[in-house]
C-alpha cells in the first residue's frame, strides 16, 4: 500500500486506499446538508473529480446509511461514475433465506423514519434501485471472506444477526407477528430480486471480456433481464407503500415501542468491518459503524475463524468516534486513528451532543505515540480552544489529507 487518502465529508465517511495494483474507495457519504460552507452535493462533486484521477478502483460500502452512501448515490443520479468502479463490495445481507429477516428489520427502520422517500434520506431500497442502474460488478462479503485480493472481512456474521432478529420476534403477539410476516414477504422479494441482478451482472461482466462481435446478441438478453430486476425492485417499493397505507407499519411501530426495541440498532450491527489479508508493517483495521459489543467479538476472535493482529498501523474508529461506539484500541498500539467527524444538525440538542467525538479519544485518554487524524477539530468533547491531543492532524479546511 502506498497511502490512504481521507476525505472530509462531515458526519460521514470516505477514504481511498491507494495501491499500485488496484485502489479501494471505502464509503462515500454524509449525513450533513452542508460541509463547511459548501453544500454536500458540491463537496461530493469535488471529491469525485479528485477520484477520477485515481485509476483502477473498486468501491466498498460498510453500511447502507446516508453517512456511507449519500455521496455515491448523488453522483450516480447525476449520470457520473456509472462505470468507474470495477467492483462494488457490499455486506452480505442477501445470499441466504435467513437474511430476509435482517432486510425486513432494515426496511422497517427506514419506514419508521420515512427515509424511504428519496427527498429525505437514502434508504436501503432506494440505494439498491440506484445501484442496479450502474454498470458495475457486485460482490457480497461476510465474515472470513477475502476480497480485492488484499483484504479479509471481519464482519458481518449472518448467524449472529439472525439470532438477534429471532430474539426480538419472540416478543411479538399474534397480530404483530402477522404484520411482520407481511413485511418479511416484501423483504424476501427484495433479496431475491437483488440476487438475480448480481447473477445477471456477473454474467454480463464475463461476456464483456469476449469480443464485442461475439457478445452483442447476449448483451441485449442480459439488458432485458436487468430491466426485469429493476421492475421487481419497483414492485417492492409499491408493496411497502401498501403496507404503510394498510396500517401494517403502525402495528409494527406500536409493537417495537411496546418491547422497547429499535429496528435501527441492526443498521450498526450489520455493518462491514475488515482488515488487510496478510499481516505486515502496515496493518489496517476499518470498523464501519459496528458497536462495541461486535468489536469485542471481533478482537477476541470468539468463533476462532478470523484472528486479528496484535498491532495495527492504522485504525478507522467506528461511527465517527462518538461515545456510543467508543472502543479502547490501546492494546493494539495503533500508530494512527482515523476519525471521520464533522458538524451534524439533527433535531434535538441531545442528539447533537451524541454526534460529537468522545473525549475518551482525546486529552488525558489519548493513546501514547498515536496520531489522531480527524476531519474536523470543533466537533469533539475533548476540544477546548483547539485540539488537546499531543499528536494530531486535521483535514479541515482541506478536501482531503494523504497518509
Amino acid at each position: 500500500m502506498r497511502k490512504i487518502r481521507m476525505y472530509r465529508t462531515g458526519f460521514g465517511d470516505c477514504c481511498c486506499l491507494r495501491d499500485r495494483g488496484r485502489n479501494l474507495v471505502v464509503d462515500f457519504g454524509t449525513s450533513n446538508q452542508k460541509i463547511g460552507s459548501r453544500s454536500r452535493t458540491e463537496v461530493f462533486e469535488r471529491i469525485w473529480k479528485d477520484l477520477e484521477g485515481i485509476p483502477r478502483k473498486d468501491l466498498l460500502l460498510t453500511g447502507f446509511l446516508p453517512a456511507h452512501t449519500q455521496g455515491i448515490v448523488t453522483i450516480w443520479n447525476q449520470g457520473m461514475a456509472s462505470d468507474a468502479f470495477g467492483t462494488v463490495y457490499l455486506p452480505d445481507l442477501f445470499s441466504e433465506k435467513e437474511h430476509s429477516g435482517i432486510l425486513a428489520m432494515l426496511l422497517l427502520a427506514d419506514l419508521l423514519e420515512e427515509s424511504y422517500l428519496p427527498g429525505k434520506q437514502v434508504s436501503l431500497l432506494y440505494f439498491l434501485r440506484t445501484l442496479v442502474m450502474q454498470d458495475t460488478r457486485i460482490v457480497l462479503v461476510s465474515r472470513g471472506d477475502e476480497f480485492a485480493g488484499k483484504y479479509r472481512t471481519l464482519w458481518p456474521e449472518c448467524s449472529a444477526l439472525t439470532g438477534y432478529v429471532g430474539g426480538i420476534l419472540q416478543c411479538l403477539n399474534q397480530q404483530e407477528s402477522f404484520a411482520w410476516r407481511q413485511l418479511l414477504t416484501e423483504a424476501d422479494n427484495l433479496r431475491l430480486a437483488f440476487l438475480e441482478f448480481i447473477k445477471t451482472r456477473g454474467t454480463a461482466v464475463e461476456e464483456a471480456e469476449v469480443s464485442s462481435a461475439e457478445t452483442e446478441p447476449g448483451k441485449g438478453h442480459e439488458n432485458r433481464k436487468e430491466a426485469g430486476v429493476r421492475k421487481d425492485l419497483a414492485q417492492v417499493q409499491e408493496g411497502l407503500n401498501r403496507l404503510r397505507i394498510s396500517g401494517v407499519l403502525d402495528t409494527l411501530k406500536t409493537a417495537f415501542a411496546r418491547i422497547r426495541r429499535r429496528p435501527q440498532e441492526l443498521r450498526d450491527l450489520s455493518g462491514l468491518c475488515f482488515q488487510n489479508r496478510v499481516q505486515g508493517d502496515l496493518n489496517l483495521l476499518f470498523t464501519g459503524d459496528v458497536p462495541p459489543s461486535v468489536l469485542q467479538k471481533i478482537m477476541n476472535n470468539s468463533d476462532g475463524r478470523v484472528p486479528v493482529y496484535s498491532h495495527y498501523w492504522c485504525i478507522k474508529v467506528p461511527h465517527h468516534g462518538t461515545s456510543s461506539h467508543y472502543f479502547d484500541f490501546s492494546p493494539w498500539t495503533p500508530d494512527l486513528l482515523l476519525i471521520s467527524n464533522g458538524q451534524y444538525y439533527p433535531d434535538e440538542k441531545s442528539q447533537e451532543k451524541n454526534c460529537r467525538v468522545s473525549a475518551q479519544y482525546a486529552g488525558l485518554f489519548y493513546i501514547p505515540d498515536t496520531t489522531m487524524l480527524c476531519a474536523e477539530d470543533g466537533c469533539c468533547d475533548g476540544n477546548q480552544n483547539g485540539c488537546t491531543c499531543l499528536d494530531y492532524e486535521i483535514v479541515s479546511p482541506g478536501l482531503y489529507k494523504d497518509i
